[in-house]
């Protein structure tokens, strides 16, 4: 998958996970390149989103079930 392909899945998705990527045929060559390159930047490990990416509370909500995927926050005020 070309870095093009690659920016395209993530504005569609917003936050995306490296597992997720390999699944999809992503190298982590890709990936890294998208990063130093400055295409992505790397929210934590393993999860990744574009750098113009709007920060909201449905983002942070999105943020944590991604790093947790059988977690999830109590409530939102």
């Amino acid at each position: 998958m070309s870095i093009k392909e690659l920016l395209e899945l993530v504005s569609k998705h917003g936050l995306v996970r490296s597992r997720d990527l390999t699944l999809l045929g992503v190298t982590r060559v890709t990936l890294t390149r998208a990063v130093r390159q400055g295409h992505l930047e790397r929210i934590g490990r393993g999860l990744y989103g574009l750098p113009t990416r709007s920060l909201s509370a449905h983002t942070s909500l999105m943020e944590v079930a991604l790093r947790v995927p059988r977690g999830g926050p109590a409530s939102l005020s």
